[in-house]
């Protein structure tokens, strides 16, 4: 069967019109006709209703059958190519959030032979859009960020270790005192936040719906520096973690929250189950277990 046809009708499932469907690919409406009736042909069974009423497509019950599976087989058809393309690259590509990678490497830079990342092509992200790259198959390996624990069926995802969300201010914030702050208790100061790539924001939006979405955002930026320099001339306060700042940022307090209020940030790495990992990934795997001294946990 070709891909294509199974295609076109998928899209016919979803948007009820030959009109709409040829429009969408360019092509004339014999074209997509052809297609449904070569499918027929293949399955033996009609897929669509005869009878449908102005031109709006009606699936019979084995239409709906296939429907139903097409989503799933067309993206198996993606990813299938997205591994051969993958296996063909002359370097693997790999998700880098930012944050992580750059506390990770400033931490233990010295422990270890960084040899192997000349095959390796860096794809640097929030984690929340190279999850997403990684689901669509274009990554090999990545790093992850998440505030809760990771699970996919289709992924091998260790989790390497997780840190406290702080509340970060200026020092001449009069908040800077506090010992330990509620979401509650900063809910009409500006907030100065990672944006929809990361997942602060998560963290935010998960907080602040506790409080029927009081608290409002002043400024958005995947530019951490930016966001430190913001905050430490107290244009506002921001969300993260004990890794994304360091000794030089002195002018800046981070907060505990109160334990009610308390989230975890979750650094893990990712990859397909069915990659067959190439070297160069395999040693950067082995790198990170052997920077967070810690086995993790596996899903």
């Amino acid at each position: 069967m070709n891909i294509r046809d199974l295609n076109y009708f998928y899209q016919l499932s979803q948007l009820k019109s030959f009109t709409q469907v040829a429009k969408r690919y360019h092509v004339s409406q014999p074209t997509i006709s052809y297609a449904i009736k070569r499918i027929e042909e293949y399955y033996q069974c009609s897929l669509i209703e005869k009878n449908s009423i102005n031109r709006v497509v009606k699936l019979t019950k084995q239409g709906e059958i296939l429907a139903s599976h097409c989503k799933q087989l067309l993206n198996d058809f993606s990813l299938t190519q997205q591994d051969i393309i993958r296996s063909l690259a002359s370097k693997c590509a790999v998700g880098f959030p930012p944050i992580i990678i750059n506390y990770l490497t400033a931490k233990y830079h010295d422990c270890s032979d960084f040899s192997f990342f000349k095959d390796i092509y860096p794809i640097r992200g929030g984690s929340i859009t190279l999850w997403e790259e990684l689901l669509s198959g274009k990554l090999d390996f990545s790093l992850l960020g998440s505030i809760d624990h990771l699970q996919h069926r289709d992924f091998i995802i260790k989790e390497l270790f997780h840190e406290e969300l702080f509340i970060l201010v200026s020092k001449s914030n009069p908040l800077s005192s506090k010992l330990e702050l509620s979401f509650e208790d900063i809910l009409q100061q500006p907030f100065i936040l990672l944006d929809e790539h990361n997942v602060h924001l998560k963290a935010f939006d998960l907080l602040n719906a506790r409080y029927d979405y009081q608290a409002n955002i002043y400024f958005k930026s995947d530019d951490i520096n930016l966001i430190k320099q913001m905050v430490s001339h107290n244009l506002g306060i921001s969300l993260l973690t004990e890794m994304s700042t360091d000794d030089s940022d002195t002018s800046l307090v981070k907060i505990p929250f109160v334990k009610k209020d308390k989230l975890n940030f979750y650094i893990s790495y990712a990859y397909p189950k069915i990659n067959q990992l190439r070297p160069p990934v395999i040693q950067l795997m082995h790198f990170l277990d052997k920077l967070t001294d810690k086995k993790g946990y596996e899903y």
